[in-house]
C-alpha cells in the first residue's frame, strides 16, 4: 500500500492509520496538499508524483529491485506557514523523513488547560470553565476538503476564537515541530444528553495573528469508534478523547500555542438539537501534542520535486 495525502485534505489521517495498523509493506506520503493531486501543487510544492508511482509498480509488478522499500516509510512536509500566509506562492518549509510510523522519536508534550485562560505543563487547581454555546464558530475554516486555496483554505482564526474558549501557553522559547495527531483528553460535566464539542489547535504569532495548526470534531455522545450512541447523564463527570487530525508543521519561538474550544465548528459539524451547558474540568482536561525532535541531517528525497 502506497497511502498519498495533504495537509490541507479532510482524508489526511487515512495515511497515519495505515502505516500503523496495516501488516503488509507500506509507504506514505504526506505533502501540504488539499484535495488534489500531489503532482497539481495546490498549495505547493508539488512533486513529480508520475515518477514516484512508476518506481512503485515497477518493484511491485515488474520486480525491479530500485531501492523504493528501503526507504524511509514515511515522508511528510513540515510547513512553515499557513496557506492563508502564503497563498499564491508555495508554503514555505521541508521535507522530514520518518523510517517507520509510529516514530519512535517522536515524544507527547501534555499541556493543561487552566482557569485565567492557560495552557501550560503544570497540573492546576481542579476548576470548572464554562465552553461558550456559540453556533456561529466556524467560518475561520470554510470548506472541509479545499481545492480552491484562494477561497476554502482555512483562514485566520481569531474571528472564531473571540467566540470560543481559549487557553494560551507562554511564548515559545524554541522552534518545535510538531508531527502526528495531537489528543484532546476532556474531562467535563454537561446538562444534556448530547454534545458537540471542536478543538482547534492554533499558532498565535508575536503580532497577535492567530493561524490554523489542526482540530478535530466530536460527538460526545458517541463511543469510542462511533459505531454506538451513548446519551451522556447530565450531571456527572465525562471523560473522553477528541483526536485532532494529522498535522506536519513547525511553530516558531516566540509564538504561543493556542487550544479554541466550542460546541461549533459549522458547517463541518450539525449543531447539538438543544442548547447545551458544558463545562470544562481543570486538573484533568489536557492536550497532548506531538513532537518530533531536532535533527542535524534528514534523509534527502529520491524523487524530482
Amino acid at each position: 500500500v502506497y497511502a498519498i495525502g495533504g495537509l490541507e485534505d479532510s482524508y489526511i489521517n487515512t495515511v497515519p492509520r495505515a502505516l500503523e495498523r496495516l501488516a503488509c509493506p507500506r509507504k506514505g506520503i504526506v505533502g501540504p496538499w488539499g484535495h488534489d493531486w500531489p503532482n497539481e501543487g495546490n498549495p505547493g510544492p508539488s512533486i513529480d508524483w508520475a515518477v514516484e508511482e512508476t518506481r512503485w509498480w515497477d518493484y511491485w509488478l515488474n520486480g525491479h529491485d530500485n531501492g523504493i522499500m528501503a526507504e524511509p516509510m514515511l515522508r511528510t512536509f513540515v510547513a512553515d506557514a499557513t496557506v492563508a500566509q502564503s497563498h499564491p506562492a508555495d508554503i514555505p518549509g521541508r521535507w522530514v523523513a520518518e523510517e517507520r510510523w509510529p516514530a519512535a522519536s517522536i515524544t507527547s508534550r501534555r499541556l493543561h488547560v487552566a482557569a485565567g485562560n492557560v495552557l501550560d505543563a503544570a497540573t492546576p487547581p481542579t476548576d470548572r470553565i464554562a465552553v461558550p454555546p456559540a453556533v456561529t464558530i466556524g467560518g475561520c475554516i470554510p470548506l472541509l476538503s479545499p481545492i480552491d486555496m484562494s477561497s476554502q483554505a482555512p483562514t485566520e482564526q481569531s474571528a472564531d476564537d473571540r467566540l470560543s474558549l481559549v487557553f494560551e501557553s507562554a511564548p515559545l522559547a524554541e522552534d518545535i515541530v510538531i508531527v502526528g495527531r495531537p489528543v484532546l483528553r476532556l474531562a467535563f460535566v454537561a446538562d444534556k444528553p448530547v454534545v458537540k464539542l471542536a478543538a482547534r489547535l492554533n499558532e498565535v504569532a508575536p503580532d497577535g495573528r492567530s493561524w490554523l495548526l489542526t482540530y478535530g470534531v466530536r460527538n460526545l455522545a458517541h463511543n469510542e469508534d462511533h459505531t454506538a450512541f451513548t446519551p451522556i447523564a447530565p450531571g456527572v463527570e465525562q471523560r473522553k478523547e477528541v483526536l485532532l487530525n494529522y498535522t506536519s508543521r513547525r511553530v516558531q519561538k516566540g509564538s504561543r500555542l493556542r487550544l479554541s474550544v466550542s460546541q461549533s465548528q459549522w458547517p463541518i459539524v450539525w449543531p447539538a438539537p438543544e442548547a447545551v451547558t458544558l463545562q470544562l474540568i481543570t486538573g484533568a482536561t489536557t492536550i497532548e501534542v506531538p513532537v518530533r525532535p531536532a535533527r542535524k541531517r534528514e534523509v534527502p528525497m529520491t524523487m524530482s520535486a
